[in-house]
């Protein structure tokens, strides 16, 4: 059986219809691409099912 890489590539979409309601929700953490000058913010409810996916991979 062929082994998975360790790190896999993501792509990050972004989608203009969706609002996160940052002044509702409470800043987890932010992810920073400093190559592409972006970041991605994970707000406070969600960062709990992220961590699950990345633990379940390892």
């Amino acid at each position: 059986m062929e082994r998975q890489p360790d790190i896999v590539p993501i792509q990050l979409d972004s989608q203009n219809d969706f609002d996160p309601m940052p002044h509702e929700r409470k800043l987890a953490f932010e992810i920073k691409d400093m190559d592409r000058n972006r970041t991605v913010s994970v707000y406070q409810g969600i960062e709990k099912y992220i961590l699950y996916a990345l633990l379940k991979e390892l």
